[in-house]
């Protein structure tokens, strides 16, 4: 809308909006704040005028009633109409409260044991309240507004206590008096006092609405100043400003320089509009200069540019070269490590297949001596049933202990045959991974078999995975030959290496885990480095840690995540996914 766009109305808008709820609260504000400051003066008044009456009847019982009483033969009676009787206290300020009525506000003398002439009275619902009240609490006073459809009206009401022992003896002493048995500061009645406030809460309605109207002829007025001061001072010499700025821009060389110099502002004798013109132009002239300085030093950079091009071209053709044979020599990093690992290996598996078949060798010998031995007596016919039965019964260990040195080297060679393939290979199997972490610690048994550390594998057997074998016997090697070199670096130190894994929807969690020495807090953050060991001279490369970091992260597409204190043993947490 065209008002949206304008900014006269932006600020015309949310001032009148302003202006407009200040009136609206000014209405609803005042009669409220007039009313309340009635209602407030209206008992104060009261209270002042129930003192004024509560001092009167104190002065007319301690100087009138008892004068009357011991020097006259007068009476004191409520029916004071009759000759040689004046009034008690009570019944003179009900008198009073008569005449009082006539000038506007009206007074009540009440109680819940008033006297016959007055027992026909009923008190209202405030009487009663009031009463309640002030009988517990007689020092305080107790107010209520009351308003219908008429008038408006403030009661006030202030307890009534005998105060004398005159009144005491009055009210106990008369025939007519509902209650014998009062005593001093006893609550006798409650003086109420009736005020119509309605002539201020009317001249708080005029004065709302008067102040309301006035803030409308001011919004008026304010609106109409607006819009002159801004034709005047903001339009007008904007409207200037845009016409010499299109006149600048369609302008040639010779005659925008002829405007800048014809237009000249002085900041002290002009306003702000023709202020930010003249800046206009300054700022025209430099940005003309800055381009022509810009284009110099294009030309400058162009030529910069084109020399270093060839150089950075050269660097990088540098660069992929060096980050080809980075990746090459990663690349053989890791086939040597496998290729040391199954050195290592070999050497172990010679080393602990020669038990068994040695032991297969000796039993042979045995075997062939005693077949020997019972073949000559054969000949012989020396030949006895019982050198048979114990040839039977040797023979019979024999081939138990060959059978089964033979099976313990057939199993390791079987073991060693599969890592080795698979550690040459790259290709992916289906494996059950509880059995193959088997076959994979015993292939490297030879290497701690004199060593008292133990291997516990609590892989669930249900759980398998297709994945790069030989990859996965290198992370599992690397692991344990990590624990063998640094958490155990004692030859007699006790140690224990567990496996776990838990299977989740996408992935599984592999867990190695030994109580060894563990990783000290400083050295954490390095152990993936590549070439970073503590023990470089005892027998550590610093690329056991670092060939699983690059298997798990970049091969497998895994993560890791290292669990260790220095003292503390070892862990750590491979996620695959599947």
């Amino acid at each position: 809308m065209w008002f949206s766009r304008s900014l006269i109305w932006k600020i015309i808008i949310p001032v009148s909006f302003i202006l407009i709820l200040l009136s609206a609260g000014v209405m609803i504000y005042i009669p409220s704040a007039v009313k309340e400051n009635a209602a407030q003066e209206a008992k104060l008044k009261a209270m002042d005028t129930v003192e004024q009456f509560k001092l009167l009847r104190g002065y007319y019982a301690e100087n009138v009633i008892s004068e009357v009483i011991n020097q006259t033969s007068l009476q004191v009676g409520i029916a004071h109409d009759k000759s040689g009787t004046i009034p008690l206290p009570a019944t003179m300020i009900h008198d009073l409260s008569e005449i009082y009525s006539r000038k506007g506000t009206q007074l009540k003398l009440y109680s819940p044991y008033p006297f016959p002439n007055r027992s026909d009275r009923q008190l209202d619902s405030f009487a009663i309240a009031a009463w309640e009240h002030l009988r517990i609490n007689p020092d305080s006073s107790f107010s209520k507004i009351v308003s219908n459809e008429n008038t408006t009206l403030v009661k006030v009401a202030v307890a009534d206590p005998l105060i004398s022992q005159i009144c005491v003896d009055c009210h106990n002493d008369h025939p007519l008096s509902p209650k014998v048995d009062w005593e001093i500061g006893e609550v006798r009645g409650v003086l109420e006092v009736i005020t119509q406030i309605d002539d201020a809460i009317i001249n708080g309605q005029i004065l709302g609405l008067k102040l309301s109207l006035f803030i409308c002829v001011a919004i008026i007025i304010v609106i109409t100043l607006i819009f002159v001061l801004h034709r005047s001072l903001i339009l007008s010499p904007i409207r200037k400003l845009a016409h010499m700025m299109e006149v600048i821009t369609k302008a040639s060389p010779a005659k925008k320089q002829k405007t800048k110099d014809q237009s000249s502002f002085n900041p002290l004798t002009e306003n702000e509009i023709e202020y930010l013109y003249s800046s206009f132009l300054n700022q025209q002239q430099r940005l003309e200069e800055r381009e022509k300085s810009i284009l110099d030093y294009q030309k400058k950079l162009e030529a910069r540019v084109q020399n270093s091009t060839q150089a950075l071209v050269e660097r990088d053709t540098e660069l992929n070269a060096a980050q080809t044979q980075l990746k090459a020599a990663q690349i053989e990093i890791i086939q040597n490590e496998k290729l040391s690992t199954l050195g290592r290996m070999v050497s172990s598996i010679s080393h602990e297949i020669g038990t068994p078949i040695g032991v297969a060798n000796t039993a042979g010998s045995f075997l062939t001596d005693g077949t020997r031995e019972v073949q000559l007596k054969i000949e012989q016919n020396t030949l006895k049933q019982s050198d048979l039965e114990r040839f039977l019964e040797d023979s019979s260990e024999a081939g138990k202990l060959i059978q089964s040195n033979l099976k313990r080297a057939s199993d390791l060679m079987l073991a060693f045959k599969e890592i080795a393939v698979d550690q040459i290979s790259e290709r992916s199997r289906s494996l059950n991974l509880k059995n193959y972490i088997d076959e994979i610690t015993l292939s490297l048994k030879p290497a701690f078999k004199n060593r008292p550390i133990e291997i516990e594998n609590n892989i669930a057997e249900d759980i398998s995975l297709d994945i790069e074998a030989g990859t996965l016997a290198q992370i599992i090697t690397n692991l344990v030959n990590n624990s063998l070199i640094h958490g155990f670096d004692q030859a007699d130190q006790k140690g224990k290496i567990i496996f776990d894994c838990e299977s989740h929807k996408n992935s599984l969690t592999l867990s190695y885990e030994d109580n060894g020495n563990g990783i000290s807090t400083n050295d954490q953050p390095h152990v993936f480095n590549q070439f970073f060991t503590t023990k470089k001279d005892e027998g550590g490369s610093g690329l056991g840690l670092y060939i699983i970091n690059e298997l798990v992260t970049k091969k497998l597409k895994g993560e890791l995540k290292l669990i260790s204190a220095k003292g503390d043993g070892f862990k750590l947490l491979i996620t695959l996914p599947l």
